[in-house]
């Protein structure tokens, strides 16, 4: 009897994480610009709100959890910094606009062939509260279209009342 107590115990963290709280969802660069796709499926079938501006976002979509993604999600995520000193607002403006973005957008662009794997993982807590396997997919638009409808139809299954 100790036994199942013990395995009830273990198994209660394990339950599916609660989806009906993900708030806006910021969809990170995919393989084969998969994240498009998912995003307008997202975007027509009314799951979540979609933010194209990071700052806004609950959570995010992306198909890798590598150090790469955790180094971007850090510098895009930070804590917001305090007012930069006169003098490097000096030397701010002495470089161009483009020089200014280039140094500050991460390098979050996926190399290598499609994984297959899609997760939703929470920007303050980085846990990832939902994932699904699709497996290796083509890049023309109607495979990728057919992955994307794939990949809501599944997260719509974790959603409450769905």
């Amino acid at each position: 009897m100790r036994w199942l107590l013990a395995l009830a115990a273990i198994a209660a963290p394990l339950a599916a994480a609660d989806l009906s709280s993900v708030g806006p969802v910021y969809f990170w660069p995919m393989n084969g610009a998969l994240d498009q796709y998912v995003a307008e499926q997202v975007t027509s079938e009314g799951l979540f709100a979609v933010t194209i501006d990071p700052a806004r976002a609950k959570t995010v979509m992306t198909d890798r959890i590598d150090s790469k993604f955790f180094e971007g999600m850090t510098e895009i995520f930070a804590p917001e910094k305090e007012a930069p000193k006169a003098e490097e607002d000096a030397e701010e403006a002495s470089g161009s606009i483009e020089d200014g973005l280039a140094a500050n957008r991460p390098a979050n662009r996926p190399r290598g062939n499609p994984q297959g794997t899609v997760f939703l993982v929470d920007v303050e807590t980085r846990a990832v509260l939902w994932s699904v396997y699709i497996g290796e997919f083509d890049r023309r638009p109607k495979s990728l279209h057919r992955e994307a409808k794939q990949v809501v139809g599944e997260l719509r299954k974790g959603l409450p009342n769905q």
